[in-house]
């Protein structure tokens, strides 16, 4: 009897926890849940975010979103199942992996490697600048990202 209780305890706390094994893939659990390792070995999760303080009242595109991804040695290239995104999107990615020149010396490539970033920008389907804030702030909550901001709409003055 005594076994019994103890088996269905157990299987309460398993049941109440939520617990199961995590399948990672490329750092990244169906359940949403990101390999700890994977982030430390990829990102500078050090790096402070930067939180979008704009709003709906500000001139902006209605259909993507530039994201800045912390600062990595290792360059991953992300993807709808990084961003956890149930979305219809299109990544494109600037600055996927800096190249360097020849007249870089070895303490500047350091200090630019130490500040270089990588830039992907999200096209989002359905459009609306109520969806690009709600995603924004999805893709603050990404422990990866450094910043997320929508598209800005540059007018020229004639």
């Amino acid at each position: 009897m005594k076994r019994i209780s103890i088996f269905i305890l157990l299987l309460l706390v398993i049941f109440i926890s939520g617990c199961h094994k995590h399948n990672y893939i490329d750092g990244v659990c169906d359940c949403g849940e990101f390999d700890k390792e994977w982030l430390e070995a990829n990102f500078n999760l050090d790096e402070e975010k930067e939180y979008y303080k704009g709003t709906i009242d500000d001139d902006f595109e209605d259909s993507m979103i530039i994201i800045v991804l912390k600062n990595s040695r290792t360059y991953p290239v992300l993807n709808e199942r990084h961003f956890l995104l149930k979305e219809n999107v299109t990544f494109e990615y600037l600055f996927c992996k800096p190249n360097r020149w020849d007249n870089y010396t070895d303490e500047a490539w350091e200090e630019y490697l130490n500040r270089f970033h990588q830039f992907v920008i999200i096209h989002i389907e359905p459009k609306g600048k109520e969806h690009v804030l709600e995603l924004i702030k999805e893709i603050e909550k990404l422990p990866f990202v450094l910043s997320a901001e929508p598209d800005y709409i540059e007018h020229l003055i004639d």
